[in-house]
Parts: C-alpha cells; sequence; structure tokens
C-alpha cells in the first residue's frame, strides 16, 4: 500500500522550520531539522533526501489539507492514531556543542564493543553506551556513570538525575545526549486550560559535558511536544524524531512547540 507522504514549510518570526507530513493509519507525521547552534535549512536537493513528496508553502495550504481529509467530531478534527514527526539535526556550531563519532573509538587502549551498531558509521539510540572506560546506563530518570576499566577501580562514579523518564542516550566523545519522556494523556492535549503550559506528551534532549565524568555539566537543552520516537547518529549530526497528533481545533492547527533552554517558539 502507497502512502501519501507530505513536505511542509512554515516561516515564523521566530524560526524558519522545515517539516515532512506522512499520513499513516489515518494519521499525519511531519518533520523539523535543526542545527546545534539554530534551524538547519539543507542546500542539497530537497528531492534526494526526501523523494517524491507533495509541499506545503503555507500554513493555510496545510490546514486546508487537514480540513479535507480529516474526520470532525464535537468540533475537533483529530487524525487517528497518526502523528506529527518532528526530525531534527544537530551539530557542531559556535558555541562549542559537537557530537563526533566515538563508537569504537577510546584513548584508554582497550578493545570494547559498541553498543547497538547495525550499520557501520551510524549509531543507535540505547539504555546503555561505553567508551571502553565507563559505561553510561540509563534507569528511570537518572543516567548512571560507572567506571568499567581497569576492574580494581569500577564502581559507580556519578548520577545524573533527570526531571522526567530517561528513553534514550548517546555518548560521542565528551559529549553524553539524554532524551528524556513526560508523559499526558492525550484528552489532556485537546481540554488543557486556558494558559496552561502543558500541552500533551513532552519530550526534553539534554546535553552535558562529561570530560570530568564525577561531575558532568549541562550545557544544553531543548524541549518539543510530543513524544520520542527514533534517533540516529551519523558521522557528527544526530537525527531524532519526536511524534504529535495532527488536529484542528477552534478552526486552528496547533503546531508543536519547541524550547530551547527556558524559550518557547512554534
Amino acid at each position: 500500500m502507497r502512502l501519501p507522504i507530505l513536505q511542509v514549510n512554515i516561516d515564523t518570526r521566530k524560526l524558519t522550520s522545515f517539516a515532512l507530513v506522512a499520513f499513516i493509519v489515518g494519521g499525519a507525521l511531519g518533520g523539523i531539522l535543526w542545527n546545534m547552534g539554530g534551524v538547519y535549512v539543507p542546500s542539497s536537493d530537497l528531492s534526494q533526501v526526501f523523494g517524491n513528496m507533495k509541499r506545503f508553502t503555507s500554513y493555510d495550504e496545510l490546514k486546508e489539507y487537514l480540513t479535507d481529509y480529516g474526520s470532525e467530531s464535537n468540533g475537533i478534527r483529530v487524525y487517528g492514531f497518526g502523528f506529527t514527526m518532528l526530525t531534527s539535526k544537530m551539530t557542531a556550531s559556535g558555541d562549542g556543542i559537537e557530537l563526533s563519532p566515538s563508537s569504537g573509538e577510546s584513548g584508554s587502549g582497550t578493545d570494547y564493543s559498541g553498543t547497538n551498531i547495525q550499520v557501520e558509521g551510524v549509531d543507535e539510540a540505547d539504555v546503555v553506551k561505553t567508551d571502553g572506560e565507563y559505561i553510561y546506563y540509563a534507569k528511570g530518570n537518572q543516567v548512571i556513570i560507572l567506571r568499567a576499566y581497569p576492574a580494581e577501580e569500577a564502581g559507580i562514579v556519578t548520577r545524573i538525575n533527570m526531571q522526567n523518564y530517561v528513553s534514550d542516550i548517546y555518548v560521542s566523545g565528551d559529549r553524553l545526549v539524554v532524551f528524556a519522556s513526560a508523559q499526558y494523556y492525550y484528552y489532556d492535549y485537546y481540554y488543557m486550560p486556558e494558559g496552561s503550559e502543558q500541552t500533551g506528551p513532552q519530550t526534553t534532549l539534554t546535553v552535558y559535558d562529561i570530560t570530568d565524568k564525577a561531575n558532568p555539566q549541562k550545557i544544553r537543552e531543548l524541549g518539543m511536544d510530543g513524544s520520542y520516537f527514533n534517533s540516529r547518529l551519523i558521522g557528527n549530526y544526530l537525527y531524532y524524531i519526536i511524534t504529535n497528533p495532527a488536529y484542528i481545533m477552534d478552526d486552528e492547527v496547533p503546531l508543536p512547540g519547541i524550547r530551547e533552554n527556558t524559550t518557547w517558539s512554534t
């Protein structure tokens, strides 16, 4: 079965977003590419990256499509179990944040196996990562750093406490990336009181400098409306996907919020 795949380009005063939307099981998928220092706009031919996709050139065009293909119930157009997919791309910038491939590399000279690497050059997130000398373990709302080598020094080095449940982690060089999720029921998404900051599932991506393993330093945090879906680290770039329901309420299409440190935008 061939499913329609769509691409959305939306401009706002605070950010330029690149999004795609694909309708699967009556739902919508969309995407945004990010750079570690801001918004990343691909310079390559997008048709080579995303294939044959229909593009939305404006918010109104997107709204019209959702209106035509949605089913209305109690004044809210909801799109099945589908979701909006925020696909972000993070890389090095002037702020010194850099994700560089480190799987299979270690300064200790100790042989070890990298975790969850099925394709050469493509690292997948996991709840356990190692750099050959330390083990990074996600458990509940914590990331635990353990010394693994040499054996006589093995033990817990530190614990990083997160506000929400840790979904996945990456370790690349002296950077630790933590995905954490807070789950809220979808009826809250539609009926939250006016002015409420919580609008459904929330995902945070936090980057730590782990040069000092005993004292990790948080250097960046992104917060996004939606649930963490998947991610890959390819070369110096981290790609990740956040899912969110697509619907029309009060004749408007709510756009996912994106927060960098303490500032939200859509």
